[in-house]
């Protein structure tokens, strides 16, 4: 029990933290077992936004249900494979080698840019820039650091002067 009880407390520390330290007794385990599902459930509906929201509801290990949320600016893209429906007919099942090129390519992009990828859906791809947290820059800039560490200078959304 008091292993379970430590599980959840971890869960209210880091809402996105390893949760695969399952207990091997086996009464508590299947118990153990649920909650790190419930967790893992969690952990990809709320996102980092949301686990920022409830690890901060949670601090004092209480959820706070009357506090406050903050505003974020972030930009979002989103894009997806045109004439999908013709490449998956002509490709079979070859279509998944593109569908993963696509996202390496989408993914690498926007990690290189301080951004993040939020979902993938098929064939569409939705990212973030912005909105502070891990992977997306923390402070929500726009600009990319040259190789030696200074910011491009950036114009109007975020278009690179030349």
């Amino acid at each position: 029990m008091a292993r379970i009880v430590h599980s959840l407390e971890l869960l209210m520390k880091d809402p996105l933290g390893n949760l695969h330290d399952v207990l091997k007794d086996e009464r508590a385990y299947e118990v153990e077992n649920a909650i790190v599902r419930i967790g893992n459930l969690l952990q990809l509906g709320f996102g980092e936004a949301g686990a920022k929201i409830i690890s901060a509801s949670m601090k004092d290990g209480n959820m706070d249900t009357t506090r406050g949320g903050k505003v974020v600016n972030a930009i979002f893209g989103f894009c997806d494979i045109r004439n999908f429906t013709d490449c998956t007919e002509v490709l079979r099942a070859d279509i998944v080698k593109l569908v993963n090129d696509v996202a390496k390519v989408v993914h690498t992009a926007t990690k290189e840019n301080f951004g993040a990828p939020n979902k993938n859906i098929g064939d569409a791809f939705l990212v973030r820039q912005g909105g502070g947290g891990g992977g997306g820059g923390g402070g929500g800039g726009m600009g990319r650091k040259n190789e030696d560490g200074g910011s491009r200078n950036r114009g109007r959304r975020g278009q690179r002067r030349r």
